[in-house]
């Protein structure tokens, strides 16, 4: 009697693992070391994620300390992610928009400047995934609130730079009363003589 036949199941299974791994290993680049990587995604990261979902309860005070360090240092990541998108929409405005006023200015002008201020809006809605008892959030959101602020800033002097700021006295002369006069004087048109 013929030897059965591998399962169609764990055949697929075997070939699509191996064309992923393949795959994988066309698309890193020269010098990585699964290994060195491997280090980083540990137990910390699956841990906060996996306790961010709500998925389970730390099973000791140890993971408990580990949880809340970890989801410390992702708020602190996000709050200092403002500080590079700080820079990004700096560079943006400075060098890429222009100073001329035209389509392409305002809009990119209206882009970038309007996300700061829907960032300071949200600030609890940001860190909302990494509170938790024992984690401390008010520095890295009095951090992301700063670097916010930096970019309406940024944002308020872009538009003095293109003259869109009414900052000079000539931009609200309109709103000057004008006077009344209160005598009428004339010369008298006539002959002396």
């Amino acid at each position: 009697m013929p030897a059965p036949a591998p399962s169609s199941s764990s055949s697929s299974l075997s070939s699509s693992s191996a064309a992923a791994a393949a795959a994988r290993a066309r698309l890193e680049p020269p010098g990585f070391l699964a290994a060195s990587a491997a280090r980083f995604a540990e137990l910390p990261l699956v841990l906060t994620e996996r306790m961010v979902q709500g998925e389970a309860a730390p099973a000791s005070e140890a993971e408990a300390e580990t949880r809340r360090r970890a989801l410390g240092a992702k708020a602190w990541q996000v709050a200092q992610q403002q500080g590079m998108q700080l820079l990004q929409v700096g560079f943006m405005l400075y060098f890429m928009v222009g100073s001329r006023l035209n389509l392409w200015s305002i809009f990119y002008l209206v882009l970038m400047g309007s996300s700061p201020f829907r960032n300071l809006l949200g600030v609890n809605a940001a860190f909302a995934p990494f509170a938790a008892p024992g984690v401390d959030l008010g520095a890295a959101k009095l951090l992301y609130a700063a670097l916010n602020l930096g970019g309406c800033g940024v944002f308020f002097w872009k538009l003095n730079a293109m003259g869109l700021m009414p900052l000079t006295s000539s931009d609200w002369i309109s709103l000057l009363p004008v006077r009344t006069q209160v005598d009428y004087s004339s010369a008298l048109l006539g002959s002396v003589g």
